[in-house]
């Protein structure tokens, strides 16, 4: 799986934002009580350069798969976490990873591991080897209308394009909860004051 973040804003934007992504460029650079920049991701590796947010290719590509949990990266987490199988009907997409690994193999190329740039690349060949109708998809498992969180990877999960489009018939019945509602506006307004305070500090 992806490394697990101590970034405490993390964990609290993860809880309380409500977008379906965020912008990476509104959380500032984690410093710790000495004034040290730490990595934003880790949060345990002081970072030296000066523009620099993360102490590794593999924090960057984790905060940007927590941030954008519907892109290549995180869809490539899920499946290592699924064993290549769709969390509904458990269909077996193991002959569909060897078919792209054969294929990476004939180009000289190693099959990436888990946070690293490549796995954006063979994520898109994986599912361009898929048939339409079990094409991998991520899904929320508790949706967003209805209270489930929208940011890193808890809430989701990679199903296939027929179990997808069932379940997301379900969860479009029954009651939702409105942008509209109290507690909506309380946990965007929590996370745009988070951000805001933040911002005030650094």
């Amino acid at each position: 799986m992806l490394k697990p973040t101590n970034n405490p804003r993390i964990v609290e934007l993860t809880k309380s934002h409500r977008d379906r992504r965020i912008n990476l460029s509104d959380i500032p650079v984690l410093k710790d009580a000495a004034g040290k920049r730490m990595c934003n991701w880790c949060g345990v590796v002081e970072l030296l350069k000066g523009n620099q947010k993360y102490c590794s290719q593999e924090c960057s590509i984790a905060m940007f798969a927590w941030a954008n949990p519907q892109k290549e990266n995180a869809l490539y987490a899920l499946m290592i976490r699924q064993e290549w199988k769709c969390n509904i009907c458990q269909h077996d997409y193991t002959p569909v990873l060897n078919e792209s690994k054969a294929y990476a193999d004939r180009r000289n190329i190693l099959v990436p591991e888990l946070g690293k740039h490549e796995a954006f690349w063979f994520i898109k060949v994986f599912k361009n080897r898929c048939s339409s109708k079990v094409k991998p998809e991520i899904d929320h498992i508790h949706p967003v209308s209805k209270g489930g969180t929208a940011l890193g990877l808890d809430n989701h999960q990679a199903i296939c394009y027929t179990c997808h489009k069932a379940k997301t018939s379900v969860d479009n019945s029954g009651p939702k909860t409105s942008p509209q509602t109290s507690t909506n506006i309380n946990n965007n307004n929590k996370a745009n004051d988070i951000l805001k305070e933040f911002k005030r500090f650094f």
